[in-house]
């Protein structure tokens, strides 16, 4: 990856890059583990907007035509196209610590900690 960020960089430039703000895109996201999840078209032909100062990823629209989803380190959230919030949830990498796949596929006692997504792996007891 380090490749293709130094030849951008060489061909445009470190201000060139320094002077963007967002990268903004359309794309089509679709499969079977959107479809198991019952949203099968939730990412299907969606704007999507990326921060390139910080991690933060919006997809427009999300669900509803005027919602849109937004992904930041310290959360995730649905709201509108205004900016007007709908749901959120902190501290999402916890939150699947928890993902009843992972429950399934170790058992409840260590879902946890065998999951590589969980920042701090500890035993969890439901």
């Amino acid at each position: 990856m380090s490749e293709l960020r130094d030849l951008v960089l060489n061909a445009h430039g470190v201000a060139r890059w320094k002077s963007a703000s967002t990268i903004e895109g359309y794309m089509s996201i679709t499969g079977m583990l959107w479809a198991r999840k019952g949203w099968p078209d939730a990412l299907k032909q969606v704007h999507v907007t990326t921060d390139t100062g910080a991690q933060r990823v919006s997809y427009q629209p999300f669900t509803k035509p005027d919602w849109r989803s937004v992904y930041h380190p310290e959360a995730v959230a649905i709201e509108t196209s205004n900016g007007k919030p709908i749901k959120s949830r902190a501290n999402g990498r916890d939150r699947y610590c928890r993902h009843p796949a992972l429950i399934k596929k170790y058992g409840r006692q260590r879902a946890v900690i065998r999951s590589n997504a969980c920042p701090n792996p500890t035993i969890v007891m439901w």
